[in-house]
């Protein structure tokens, strides 16, 4: 799949200068217990996570929570049931008997569940239904499942978030991750660079700043926009080795680097040409 989004992940001391952004987090190992009991606390005021904890297994409780989430229509609270079934995918992540698992295994509990796997790891991704959450809504839930020896951690890559990631491919001691930003409109090509070190995933943006009067990367963003038309939207129309073209849904279309000095993705050259929306396969549709 392709969509709009990068993120490099660093999966040693990273040789980049820049700093860990607010969005610091530690890996879920140690959170996953004080989740679950504040989960205790609040369960029972939702009628299918009472029924989902019914079950015997924590597999036949997240195939269970997921059921009610993609079938259901009738919700009290929604966003609870969501968060509930995120954390007990969380927990189960932690198994060592999930790492042989693969997407067909996965698709078992939910067919909506998507897993990406790297040399390093693997990327386990989720968006409650846009009929009960909506379009925009902040409903993406995405985790990186990497083992260090004999121990596995699981840490958060967006939660709760409108960042949907698509593709992921490693290069080097780097991973980028493709993906869309479909909080509001227009919806928007995102690139986000990760790190970890001493257990804590850091995520800053991965984009040199940019503007020529149509396209435009503030300083410090991680979006892709256009600025000469309000209601234009930004997406990957392309994702190689080589690096990201970025369209809009009016056929322009950006060319970014990776530039290695910077650690950042760099504009390569102004848009040349356009395309059409049946000729780009990230399109969203």
């Amino acid at each position: 799949m392709l969509a709009s989004a990068v993120c490099a992940i660093m999966l040693t001391t990273p040789a980049c200068s820049s700093p860990f952004s607010d969005r610091s987090i530690q890996s879920t190992e140690n959170q996953v217990n004080n989740q679950h009991e504040r989960r205790d606390e609040s369960k029972e005021d939702n009628a299918y996570i009472q029924r989902a904890e019914e079950k015997e297994t924590i597999e036949e409780q997240i195939k269970s929570a997921f059921y009610f989430l993609e079938n259901e229509g009738d919700f009290d609270n929604p966003a609870e049931l969501l968060r509930y079934t995120m954390e007990k995918l969380e927990a189960y992540l932690h198994q060592r008997t999930t790492l042989h698992l693969k997407q067909e295994d996965f698709s078992e509990l939910s067919s909506n569940l998507d897993l990406l796997e790297l040399p390093i790891g693997r990327i386990f991704s989720y968006r409650g239904r846009p009929e009960i959450f909506g379009e925009s809504s902040d409903s993406s839930y995405s985790f990186l499942q990497h083992t260090e020896g004999k121990e596995i951690k699981v840490y958060p890559l967006f939660q709760a978030d409108t960042r949907q990631i698509h593709e992921a491919r490693q290069f080097d001691e780097l991973i980028i991750l493709t993906g869309t930003d479909m909080g509001g409109r227009p919806r928007q090509a995102f690139a986000d660079r990760v790190s970890i070190q001493d257990n804590t995933l850091g995520i800053e943006s991965a984009l040199e700043p940019f503007a020529d009067g149509k396209w435009e990367i503030k300083e410090g963003s991680d979006s892709i926009m256009r600025v000469d038309h309000e209601l234009t939207e930004t997406y990957l129309a392309d994702f190689t080795a080589d690096g990201l073209t970025v369209s809009s849904n009016d056929g322009e279309i950006l060319t970014l680097k990776w530039n290695p000095e910077s650690n950042k993705m760099r504009v390569a050259k102004q848009p040349v040409t356009t395309v059409s929306d049946e000729a780009v396969p990230g399109h969203p549709r």
